[in-house]
């Protein structure tokens, strides 16, 4: 299992949807990580996991977000 740590900032609400949305289609998981009170904070922590291939197709999906 693969395990990554990503930093955006401030998201809309329809980019956190979408977000969840290729997150399933993925097949990986996401959450906040750590202390992160939520993501209406102007930056904002994503843990993301899966297998490591998943993880890393993924990924290209929450770096165009930061």
């Amino acid at each position: 299992m693969a395990r990554t740590i990503y930093t955006t900032g401030g998201l809309t609400d329809e980019q956190i949807a979408g977000l969840y949305v290729l997150a399933e289609e993925s097949g990986v998981g996401i959450c906040l990580w750590g202390n992160t009170p939520g993501p209406n904070r102007e930056s904002f922590t994503w843990a993301v996991t899966g297998g490591f291939f998943q993880v890393r197709r993924f990924m290209p999906n929450l770096k165009a977000l930061g």
